[in-house]
C-alpha cells in the first residue's frame, strides 16, 4: 500500500461525520466565460447552496432572482408583473462588465 493510500484511509476513519444540513436544499451551479487582459477567455464557475424555506412575504412583496434574459423576464412578467427584479450577481456582473468596456 502506497503512503497516500494510507493516508487516505486514516482521514476517512478518523474525519467525523459533517453535521446534518437542512431537510431541503438548493443547489445551483453554473459556468460563464469571461475576458481575460491580453485577449485570452477563462472560465468561471459559481456555485450557490441554499437552505429552502416557507415563502416569506411582506406586504405581497415578490422577488425574481434572474439572469436577465429576455425569455425570463417574460416568464416572470407573465406570472408575477409585481416581482421586483433582481439580477443575479455572475449575469449583473456581466453587464457591468460590458458598460465598463463600452466605447
Amino acid at each position: 500500500m502506497r503512503i497516500q493510500e494510507h493516508e487516505v484511509e486514516c482521514l476517512e476513519r478518523e474525519t467525523p461525520a459533517p453535521p446534518p444540513g437542512p431537510a431541503k436544499q438548493l443547489l445551483s451551479v453554473d459556468g460563464a466565460f469571461i475576458p481575460l487582459v491580453g485577449g485570452e477567455w477563462a472560465e468561471v464557475k459559481t456555485l450557490v447552496i441554499g437552505e429552502v424555506l416557507p415563502p416569506l412575504q411582506r406586504d405581497g412583496e415578490v422577488r425574481a432572482v434572474t439572469d436577465g434574459a429576455e425569455w425570463i423576464q417574460a416568464f416572470v412578467s407573465f406570472h408575477r408583473s409585481d416581482a421586483l427584479r433582481i439580477p443575479d450577481f455572475p449575469h449583473a456582473a456581466e453587464r457591468i462588465t460590458q458598460i465598463g468596456q463600452a466605447k
